[in-house]
């Protein structure tokens, strides 16, 4: 971690530090908790900072997602908006709506988890719910993952 820390702070202007800075402190981060969320995804400060509004807007006001849970858990920033927050916070939701009720899964986990195992727990395990293959679908600017039509399991997890 320490060579990628140096590198981007060799790659970072001390300006461009200072507006990530400036940006989270806007949504309430303290310079303790800025520094925090650096150290540990020290490729924060590389993210374009219309792209991190992007994401900050969609987390705290789409999901309601507290903005100290993201400055203590910086990762889920780096992630695509389109490819898997969206997807998968509609999955969670659709899940949800329909009476499943998944216990003790923070978003940071299920972001996390890998295109294969997501798919796998909360895709392919409710196969009652055909409809959320559709919803995982419509993220914007996300190809089809499979046939919906078809739903084959085993070419989703091909790919």
């Amino acid at each position: 971690m320490f060579p990628l820390t140096l590198t981007v702070l060799h790659n970072v202007s001390e300006k461009n530090f200072k507006a990530h800075l400036e940006f989270f402190k806007g949504f309430g981060w303290s310079e303790d908790d800025f520094l925090a969320a650096f150290r540990k995804v020290p490729t924060l400060v590389a993210c374009s900072l219309k792209n991190l509004q992007r994401k900050m807007e969609f987390l705290v006001n789409e999901t309601r997602c507290a903005t100290y849970y993201l400055a203590h858990r910086p990762m889920i920033l780096t992630m695509s908006l389109e490819k898997r927050l969206i997807p998968r916070y509609r999955i969670m939701m659709g899940l949800k709506s329909r009476g499943v009720h998944i216990r003790n899964l923070r978003m940071d986990t299920y972001m996390s988890y890998t295109e294969k195992k997501f798919l796998e727990k909360f895709i392919f395990r409710y196969k009652e719910f055909p409809e959320l293959i559709e919803l995982y679908n419509v993220a914007p600017k996300t190809e089809m993952l499979f046939d919906t039509a078809g739903f084959d399991a085993s070419l989703a997890l091909e790919k």
